[in-house]
Protein backbone atom coordinates (compact mmCIF):
# COMPACT_ATOMS: atom_id res chain seq x y z
CA UNK A 1 0.00 0.00 0.00
CA UNK A 2 2.55 2.19 0.67
CA UNK A 3 4.50 1.78 -2.39
CA UNK A 4 1.24 2.15 -4.07
CA UNK A 5 0.39 5.80 -2.36
CA UNK A 6 3.88 6.54 -3.08
CA UNK A 7 4.08 6.20 -6.37
CA UNK A 8 0.54 8.42 -6.83
CA UNK A 9 2.43 11.13 -4.71
CA UNK A 10 5.16 11.28 -7.25
CA UNK A 11 3.09 11.42 -10.21
CA UNK A 12 0.99 13.95 -8.47
CA UNK A 13 4.16 16.28 -7.91
CA UNK A 14 5.97 15.52 -11.15
CA UNK A 15 6.06 16.63 -14.97
CA UNK A 16 2.38 17.78 -16.04
CA UNK A 17 1.65 15.47 -18.94
CA UNK A 18 -0.98 13.43 -20.96
CA UNK A 19 1.61 10.64 -20.16
CA UNK A 20 1.46 11.43 -16.35
CA UNK A 21 -2.61 11.70 -16.35
CA UNK A 22 -2.44 8.35 -17.82
CA UNK A 23 -0.85 7.26 -15.67
CA UNK A 24 -2.82 9.04 -12.63
CA UNK A 25 -5.86 7.41 -13.76
CA UNK A 26 -4.49 4.05 -13.96
CA UNK A 27 -2.98 3.85 -10.52
CA UNK A 28 -6.77 5.60 -9.05
CA UNK A 29 -8.32 2.54 -10.53
CA UNK A 30 -6.49 0.30 -9.37
CA UNK A 31 -6.36 1.63 -5.89
CA UNK A 32 -10.48 2.24 -6.27
CA UNK A 33 -10.79 -1.34 -6.32
CA UNK A 34 -8.08 -2.59 -3.65
CA UNK A 35 -9.09 -2.86 -0.06
CA UNK A 36 -8.04 0.50 -0.15
CA UNK A 37 -10.61 2.26 -2.37
CA UNK A 38 -12.05 3.83 1.36
CA UNK A 39 -9.11 5.72 2.22
CA UNK A 40 -7.96 6.77 -0.79
CA UNK A 41 -11.63 8.58 -0.84
CA UNK A 42 -11.58 9.89 2.65
CA UNK A 43 -7.70 10.43 3.57
CA UNK A 44 -6.23 11.07 -0.05
CA UNK A 45 -9.03 13.16 -1.71
CA UNK A 46 -7.98 16.56 -1.03
CA UNK A 47 -4.58 15.78 -2.05
CA UNK A 48 -4.98 14.49 -5.16
CA UNK A 49 -7.90 17.54 -5.97
CA UNK A 50 -5.06 20.14 -5.01
CA UNK A 51 -2.25 19.10 -6.94
CA UNK A 52 -3.99 17.65 -10.04
CA UNK A 53 -4.80 21.47 -10.21
CA UNK A 54 -1.69 21.79 -12.21
CA UNK A 55 -2.99 19.80 -14.93
CA UNK A 56 -5.40 21.60 -17.63
CA UNK A 57 -8.75 20.52 -18.12
CA UNK A 58 -8.27 19.74 -21.67
CA UNK A 59 -5.63 16.01 -19.97
CA UNK A 60 -7.68 15.36 -17.62
CA UNK A 61 -10.53 13.26 -19.69
CA UNK A 62 -12.03 10.36 -18.29
CA UNK A 63 -9.71 7.31 -20.34
CA UNK A 64 -11.81 4.54 -21.50
CA UNK A 65 -11.28 1.98 -19.02
CA UNK A 66 -13.30 3.86 -17.05
CA UNK A 67 -16.17 3.20 -19.01
CA UNK A 68 -16.09 -0.30 -19.05
CA UNK A 69 -20.12 -1.28 -19.96
CA UNK A 70 -20.06 -4.69 -17.94
CA UNK A 71 -18.89 -3.22 -15.05
CA UNK A 72 -21.41 -0.45 -14.80
CA UNK A 73 -18.69 1.75 -14.59
CA UNK A 74 -20.73 4.02 -16.60
CA UNK A 75 -23.93 4.31 -15.23
CA UNK A 76 -22.32 4.51 -11.87
CA UNK A 77 -19.88 7.13 -12.69
CA UNK A 78 -21.60 9.49 -10.98
CA UNK A 79 -21.33 8.60 -7.52
CA UNK A 80 -17.87 7.08 -7.81
CA UNK A 81 -15.40 9.10 -6.01
CA UNK A 82 -13.15 9.28 -9.58
CA UNK A 83 -15.58 11.25 -11.46
CA UNK A 84 -14.57 14.31 -8.99
CA UNK A 85 -10.93 14.49 -10.72
CA UNK A 86 -12.18 13.77 -14.11
CA UNK A 87 -13.25 17.35 -16.49
CA UNK A 88 -14.48 15.58 -19.04
CA UNK A 89 -16.70 12.30 -18.42
CA UNK A 90 -18.17 11.28 -21.53
CA UNK A 91 -15.29 12.21 -24.17
CA UNK A 92 -16.11 10.27 -27.29
CA UNK A 93 -13.70 7.42 -28.73
CA UNK A 94 -11.47 8.41 -31.34
CA UNK A 95 -12.93 7.41 -34.55
CA UNK A 96 -11.48 6.96 -38.19
CA UNK A 97 -11.41 9.94 -39.61
CA UNK A 98 -14.00 10.24 -42.25
CA UNK A 99 -12.31 10.89 -45.85
CA UNK A 100 -16.12 11.11 -47.53
CA UNK A 101 -16.69 14.18 -49.54
CA UNK A 102 -19.89 15.90 -49.49
CA UNK A 103 -21.65 14.53 -52.83
CA UNK A 104 -25.29 14.50 -53.67
CA UNK A 105 -26.50 12.24 -57.19
CA UNK A 106 -23.43 9.97 -57.30
CA UNK A 107 -24.80 7.43 -59.57
CA UNK A 108 -24.30 3.90 -59.40
CA UNK A 109 -23.07 2.74 -62.80
CA UNK A 110 -24.42 -0.37 -64.69
CA UNK A 111 -21.15 -1.09 -65.87
CA UNK A 112 -18.02 -0.73 -63.91
CA UNK A 113 -14.29 -1.80 -63.92
CA UNK A 114 -14.24 -6.04 -63.76
CA UNK A 115 -12.58 -7.55 -60.88
CA UNK A 116 -8.65 -7.92 -61.06
CA UNK A 117 -9.04 -11.52 -59.65
CA UNK A 118 -12.10 -13.40 -58.64
CA UNK A 119 -11.46 -17.16 -56.59
CA UNK A 120 -14.19 -18.81 -55.15
CA UNK A 121 -14.67 -21.31 -51.80
CA UNK A 122 -16.94 -24.55 -52.73
CA UNK A 123 -19.35 -24.79 -50.32
CA UNK A 124 -20.56 -28.28 -51.52
CA UNK A 125 -24.77 -27.17 -52.98
CA UNK A 126 -24.85 -24.92 -50.16
CA UNK A 127 -25.57 -21.07 -49.26
CA UNK A 128 -23.40 -18.64 -47.14
CA UNK A 129 -26.50 -17.05 -45.23
CA UNK A 130 -24.50 -14.47 -43.18
CA UNK A 131 -20.41 -13.55 -43.42
CA UNK A 132 -18.57 -11.85 -40.39
CA UNK A 133 -14.42 -10.75 -39.74
CA UNK A 134 -13.72 -9.90 -36.56
CA UNK A 135 -12.55 -6.18 -37.24
CA UNK A 136 -8.29 -6.23 -37.24
CA UNK A 137 -8.15 -10.29 -37.80
CA UNK A 138 -7.12 -12.33 -40.63
CA UNK A 139 -9.62 -14.49 -40.36
CA UNK A 140 -13.45 -14.81 -41.52
CA UNK A 141 -16.08 -17.08 -40.83
CA UNK A 142 -19.22 -18.19 -42.84
CA UNK A 143 -22.11 -19.61 -41.88
CA UNK A 144 -24.21 -22.25 -44.60
CA UNK A 145 -28.11 -22.96 -45.25
CA UNK A 146 -27.02 -26.67 -43.88
CA UNK A 147 -25.80 -26.08 -40.79
CA UNK A 148 -22.28 -25.66 -42.02
CA UNK A 149 -19.60 -23.25 -40.45
CA UNK A 150 -16.29 -22.70 -41.45
CA UNK A 151 -13.10 -20.28 -40.61
CA UNK A 152 -10.61 -19.23 -43.37
CA UNK A 153 -7.37 -17.39 -43.58
CA UNK A 154 -8.08 -14.28 -45.48
CA UNK A 155 -4.46 -14.60 -47.33
CA UNK A 156 -4.55 -18.45 -47.92
CA UNK A 157 -7.87 -18.92 -47.88
CA UNK A 158 -7.17 -22.21 -46.28
CA UNK A 159 -9.58 -23.46 -43.83
CA UNK A 160 -8.37 -23.21 -40.24
CA UNK A 161 -11.68 -24.84 -38.43
CA UNK A 162 -15.08 -25.83 -39.14
CA UNK A 163 -18.28 -27.53 -37.77
CA UNK A 164 -21.99 -28.37 -38.01
CA UNK A 165 -24.63 -27.55 -36.43
CA UNK A 166 -26.83 -30.66 -34.83
CA UNK A 167 -30.27 -30.51 -37.13
CA UNK A 168 -32.57 -28.71 -34.53
CA UNK A 169 -36.68 -30.29 -34.52
CA UNK A 170 -37.16 -29.23 -38.61
CA UNK A 171 -34.53 -27.03 -39.57
CA UNK A 172 -30.86 -25.98 -38.93
CA UNK A 173 -30.09 -22.90 -41.39
CA UNK A 174 -27.23 -20.61 -39.90
CA UNK A 175 -28.94 -17.19 -40.35
CA UNK A 176 -26.72 -15.07 -38.50
CA UNK A 177 -23.21 -15.60 -37.28
CA UNK A 178 -20.18 -13.18 -35.07
CA UNK A 179 -17.09 -14.75 -34.61
CA UNK A 180 -15.35 -13.38 -31.70
CA UNK A 181 -11.97 -11.88 -31.88
CA UNK A 182 -9.19 -14.20 -30.55
CA UNK A 183 -11.67 -16.91 -32.87
CA UNK A 184 -12.25 -19.34 -30.14
CA UNK A 185 -16.13 -18.64 -29.32
CA UNK A 186 -18.78 -18.10 -31.99
CA UNK A 187 -22.36 -17.03 -32.02
CA UNK A 188 -24.84 -18.68 -34.01
CA UNK A 189 -28.53 -17.63 -34.96
CA UNK A 190 -29.87 -21.05 -36.04
CA UNK A 191 -33.58 -21.53 -37.49
CA UNK A 192 -35.77 -24.47 -35.51
CA UNK A 193 -37.91 -25.39 -38.12
CA UNK A 194 -40.00 -24.41 -41.30
CA UNK A 195 -41.21 -20.90 -40.11
CA UNK A 196 -37.86 -18.55 -40.72
CA UNK A 197 -38.76 -16.84 -37.84
CA UNK A 198 -38.22 -19.65 -35.07
CA UNK A 199 -34.82 -19.78 -33.89
CA UNK A 200 -32.22 -20.24 -31.40
CA UNK A 201 -28.93 -18.35 -30.40
CA UNK A 202 -26.51 -20.69 -29.67
CA UNK A 203 -22.91 -20.03 -28.28
CA UNK A 204 -20.27 -22.38 -29.72
CA UNK A 205 -16.59 -23.55 -28.80
CA UNK A 206 -14.65 -23.30 -32.30
CA UNK A 207 -11.74 -25.92 -31.44
CA UNK A 208 -13.73 -28.32 -30.25
CA UNK A 209 -17.57 -27.71 -31.49
CA UNK A 210 -18.51 -27.77 -27.92
CA UNK A 211 -21.87 -26.22 -27.36
CA UNK A 212 -22.08 -23.48 -24.47
CA UNK A 213 -25.01 -22.20 -24.38
CA UNK A 214 -28.47 -22.12 -26.26
CA UNK A 215 -31.05 -19.03 -25.70
CA UNK A 216 -34.59 -18.50 -27.48
CA UNK A 217 -34.28 -15.93 -30.57
CA UNK A 218 -36.60 -12.86 -30.40
CA UNK A 219 -37.51 -11.47 -34.02
CA UNK A 220 -35.22 -9.09 -35.53
CA UNK A 221 -32.63 -10.14 -33.03
CA UNK A 222 -28.80 -9.19 -33.88
CA UNK A 223 -25.25 -9.20 -31.97
CA UNK A 224 -22.12 -8.68 -31.82
CA UNK A 225 -18.60 -8.91 -29.63
CA UNK A 226 -17.26 -6.59 -27.35
CA UNK A 227 -14.06 -5.58 -28.64
CA UNK A 228 -12.34 -8.10 -26.09
CA UNK A 229 -13.87 -10.76 -26.73
CA UNK A 230 -15.29 -11.56 -23.53
CA UNK A 231 -18.74 -10.40 -24.30
CA UNK A 232 -21.59 -10.97 -26.80
CA UNK A 233 -24.44 -8.03 -26.76
CA UNK A 234 -27.41 -9.12 -28.08
CA UNK A 235 -30.30 -6.46 -29.07
CA UNK A 236 -33.90 -6.89 -30.67
CA UNK A 237 -36.55 -4.82 -31.08
CA UNK A 238 -36.67 -3.56 -26.95
CA UNK A 239 -34.59 -6.19 -25.43
CA UNK A 240 -30.91 -5.86 -25.11
CA UNK A 241 -28.80 -8.49 -23.34
CA UNK A 242 -25.25 -8.97 -22.37
CA UNK A 243 -23.88 -12.48 -21.74
CA UNK A 244 -20.32 -13.63 -21.16
CA UNK A 245 -18.09 -16.15 -23.34
CA UNK A 246 -19.13 -19.54 -21.63
CA UNK A 247 -22.56 -18.46 -21.88
CA UNK A 248 -23.95 -16.86 -18.35
CA UNK A 249 -26.11 -13.86 -19.01
CA UNK A 250 -24.47 -10.69 -16.99
CA UNK A 251 -27.18 -7.68 -17.98
CA UNK A 252 -30.18 -7.67 -19.96
CA UNK A 253 -32.92 -4.55 -19.97
CA UNK A 254 -36.16 -4.26 -21.50
CA UNK A 255 -36.81 -0.42 -22.88
CA UNK A 256 -39.84 0.88 -22.16
CA UNK A 257 -39.96 2.86 -25.42
CA UNK A 258 -40.96 0.38 -28.27
CA UNK A 259 -37.40 0.17 -30.55
CA UNK A 260 -36.96 -0.66 -34.11
CA UNK A 261 -36.05 -3.61 -36.24
CA UNK A 262 -33.72 -1.83 -38.62
CA UNK A 263 -30.52 -1.46 -35.94
CA UNK A 264 -26.55 -1.72 -35.14
CA UNK A 265 -25.22 -2.47 -32.06
CA UNK A 266 -22.16 -0.48 -31.54
CA UNK A 267 -19.41 -0.98 -29.07
CA UNK A 268 -21.36 1.25 -26.45
CA UNK A 269 -24.44 1.73 -28.03
CA UNK A 270 -27.49 0.39 -30.10
CA UNK A 271 -28.72 2.98 -32.74
CA UNK A 272 -31.83 1.97 -34.09
CA UNK A 273 -34.09 3.60 -36.79
CA UNK A 274 -37.82 3.92 -35.78
CA UNK A 275 -39.66 5.88 -38.73
CA UNK A 276 -38.63 9.51 -38.34
CA UNK A 277 -36.55 9.20 -35.62
CA UNK A 278 -33.09 7.60 -34.65
CA UNK A 279 -32.46 6.26 -31.15
CA UNK A 280 -29.63 5.87 -29.64
CA UNK A 281 -29.94 3.14 -26.32
CA UNK A 282 -26.16 3.42 -23.96
CA UNK A 283 -25.20 -0.17 -23.31
CA UNK A 284 -26.33 -1.00 -19.50
CA UNK A 285 -28.24 2.34 -19.19
CA UNK A 286 -31.87 3.07 -19.14
CA UNK A 287 -32.29 6.21 -20.86
CA UNK A 288 -32.56 6.64 -24.79
CA UNK A 289 -31.73 9.28 -26.57
CA UNK A 290 -33.61 10.23 -30.12
CA UNK A 291 -32.51 12.45 -33.43
CA UNK A 292 -35.27 13.41 -35.15
CA UNK A 293 -34.86 12.22 -39.05
CA UNK A 294 -37.96 14.15 -39.86
CA UNK A 295 -36.64 14.92 -43.69
CA UNK A 296 -34.92 12.09 -44.71
CA UNK A 297 -38.43 10.77 -43.56
CA UNK A 298 -40.57 12.47 -45.44
CA UNK A 299 -38.10 11.87 -48.54
CA UNK A 300 -38.84 8.28 -48.21
CA UNK A 301 -42.11 7.65 -46.60
CA UNK A 302 -44.44 6.28 -49.13
CA UNK A 303 -42.04 3.88 -49.94
CA UNK A 304 -41.04 0.33 -48.37
CA UNK A 305 -38.21 0.00 -46.04
CA UNK A 306 -35.98 -2.15 -47.32
CA UNK A 307 -34.85 -4.98 -44.20
CA UNK A 308 -30.96 -3.72 -44.57
CA UNK A 309 -31.54 -0.52 -45.58
CA UNK A 310 -30.33 0.59 -42.18
CA UNK A 311 -27.20 0.04 -41.80
CA UNK A 312 -24.76 2.50 -38.91
CA UNK A 313 -21.03 2.32 -38.72
CA UNK A 314 -20.48 4.48 -35.48
CA UNK A 315 -16.82 3.67 -36.11
CA UNK A 316 -17.05 5.82 -38.73
CA UNK A 317 -19.57 8.52 -37.89
CA UNK A 318 -21.47 7.17 -40.52
CA UNK A 319 -25.38 5.54 -41.41
CA UNK A 320 -26.77 4.55 -44.43
CA UNK A 321 -30.11 4.58 -45.68
CA UNK A 322 -31.73 2.83 -48.39
CA UNK A 323 -35.05 2.32 -49.70
CA UNK A 324 -36.54 -0.02 -52.79
CA UNK A 325 -38.61 1.31 -55.59
CA UNK A 326 -36.54 4.57 -55.99
CA UNK A 327 -34.21 5.37 -58.53
CA UNK A 328 -33.01 8.78 -57.64
CA UNK A 329 -31.46 8.72 -53.72
CA UNK A 330 -31.75 5.31 -53.25
CA UNK A 331 -29.32 4.88 -50.76
CA UNK A 332 -28.14 7.97 -48.73
CA UNK A 333 -24.79 7.95 -46.32
CA UNK A 334 -25.35 10.33 -43.15
CA UNK A 335 -23.15 11.91 -40.26
CA UNK A 336 -24.36 9.84 -37.45
CA UNK A 337 -24.24 13.09 -34.87
CA UNK A 338 -26.53 15.06 -37.21
CA UNK A 339 -28.41 12.40 -39.24
CA UNK A 340 -30.24 14.72 -41.33
CA UNK A 341 -27.22 15.65 -42.80
CA UNK A 342 -27.09 13.97 -46.08
CA UNK A 343 -23.06 13.39 -46.68
CA UNK A 344 -23.24 11.37 -50.01
CA UNK A 345 -26.34 10.07 -51.93
CA UNK A 346 -26.72 7.44 -54.80
CA UNK A 347 -28.32 7.14 -57.60
CA UNK A 348 -29.63 4.44 -59.79
CA UNK A 349 -29.07 5.50 -63.83
CA UNK A 350 -31.29 4.35 -66.58
CA UNK A 351 -30.23 1.22 -67.80
CA UNK A 352 -31.00 -0.90 -64.21
CA UNK A 353 -34.12 -2.79 -63.93
CA UNK A 354 -36.26 -2.62 -60.67
CA UNK A 355 -33.80 -3.62 -57.53
CA UNK A 356 -35.64 -4.81 -54.48
CA UNK A 357 -32.81 -4.45 -51.83
CA UNK A 358 -29.88 -2.93 -50.75
CA UNK A 359 -27.23 -4.78 -48.44
CA UNK A 360 -24.18 -2.65 -47.22
CA UNK A 361 -20.61 -3.39 -46.18
CA UNK A 362 -18.63 -0.68 -44.84
CA UNK A 363 -14.58 -1.27 -45.05
CA UNK A 364 -12.92 -1.00 -41.74
CA UNK A 365 -10.92 2.21 -42.62
CA UNK A 366 -14.16 4.23 -44.31
CA UNK A 367 -12.41 4.52 -47.32
CA UNK A 368 -14.70 2.41 -49.03
CA UNK A 369 -18.77 1.16 -48.92
CA UNK A 370 -20.01 -2.22 -50.62
CA UNK A 371 -23.46 -1.87 -52.17
CA UNK A 372 -25.17 -4.57 -53.07
CA UNK A 373 -28.53 -4.29 -55.44
CA UNK A 374 -31.03 -7.01 -55.52
CA UNK A 375 -32.49 -7.99 -58.95
CA UNK A 376 -35.88 -8.77 -58.69
CA UNK A 377 -36.18 -11.20 -61.69
CA UNK A 378 -33.13 -12.40 -62.37
CA UNK A 379 -32.35 -13.42 -59.05
CA UNK A 380 -29.03 -12.35 -59.03
CA UNK A 381 -26.99 -9.43 -56.94
CA UNK A 382 -24.76 -6.72 -58.08
CA UNK A 383 -21.88 -5.66 -55.46
CA UNK A 384 -20.38 -2.50 -56.42
CA UNK A 385 -17.32 -1.13 -54.53
CA UNK A 386 -17.79 2.53 -53.98
CA UNK A 387 -14.24 4.24 -53.14
CA UNK A 388 -14.45 7.74 -51.54
CA UNK A 389 -11.31 8.68 -51.76
CA UNK A 390 -11.40 8.23 -55.61
CA UNK A 391 -14.72 9.21 -55.52
CA UNK A 392 -15.81 6.36 -58.07
CA UNK A 393 -16.97 2.97 -58.40
CA UNK A 394 -13.75 0.83 -59.04
CA UNK A 395 -15.38 -2.75 -59.23
CA UNK A 396 -18.42 -4.39 -59.76
CA UNK A 397 -19.21 -8.40 -59.75
CA UNK A 398 -22.47 -10.35 -60.65
CA UNK A 399 -23.36 -13.09 -58.29
CA UNK A 400 -25.99 -15.57 -58.06
CA UNK A 401 -28.40 -14.71 -55.39
CA UNK A 402 -29.39 -18.19 -53.90
CA UNK A 403 -30.75 -19.55 -50.49
CA UNK A 404 -32.64 -17.23 -48.24
CA UNK A 405 -32.61 -14.20 -47.04
CA UNK A 406 -30.73 -12.80 -43.90
CA UNK A 407 -30.37 -9.94 -41.86
CA UNK A 408 -26.65 -10.37 -42.20
CA UNK A 409 -24.89 -8.57 -44.70
CA UNK A 410 -23.87 -10.86 -47.71
CA UNK A 411 -20.49 -9.21 -48.08
CA UNK A 412 -17.46 -8.59 -45.76
CA UNK A 413 -14.23 -6.44 -46.69
CA UNK A 414 -11.20 -8.26 -46.49
CA UNK A 415 -6.67 -8.08 -46.90
CA UNK A 416 -6.93 -4.17 -45.54
CA UNK A 417 -9.58 -3.70 -47.75
CA UNK A 418 -8.22 -4.80 -51.14
CA UNK A 419 -10.75 -7.28 -51.75
CA UNK A 420 -14.15 -8.22 -50.60
CA UNK A 421 -16.25 -11.87 -49.92
CA UNK A 422 -19.61 -12.40 -51.27
CA UNK A 423 -22.08 -14.98 -51.11
CA UNK A 424 -21.91 -16.43 -54.73
CA UNK A 425 -24.51 -19.08 -55.43
CA UNK A 426 -23.25 -22.06 -53.79
CA UNK A 427 -20.14 -21.02 -53.14
CA UNK A 428 -17.62 -17.57 -51.72
CA UNK A 429 -16.20 -15.29 -54.04
CA UNK A 430 -13.04 -13.72 -53.14
CA UNK A 431 -13.35 -10.45 -54.95
CA UNK A 432 -10.03 -8.48 -55.78
CA UNK A 433 -9.20 -5.12 -57.39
Amino acid sequence: MEEDFGQLRSLLNGEVSAETWAQVCELLLSLSESEHGRLLEEDWRHYITTHLERFPDELRAAPETWFDPINLDLLHFARDARSKIARDLHRPRSSTPKPWPEARGVIIPKQSPEPREVRHIDLGQQSALSLHKPEGSDIFVAGCSDGFWGIWDEESLELRASGRVDKRTSGYRIRQIRLSPDGERLALSVQTSGEWIERDLLLVETRTGELLATYPYRFKQKFRWTPDGQHLISHTINHTKIIDRDGGKVWEHEWATRGASRHTIGERMIHANRDSELLQLPLCGCRETTSALPDLHRRVQSYRWDEDGFVCAPQHGMLAMSTTSLREECHLLCELEDPSKVRVSFSLDGSWEQIVGHHTAWAERAERIALALVHIYAREVTYAIYDAVEGAFICAHEANLYGYYSPDPRSIFIRDDSAIVVNDGTALAIVSW
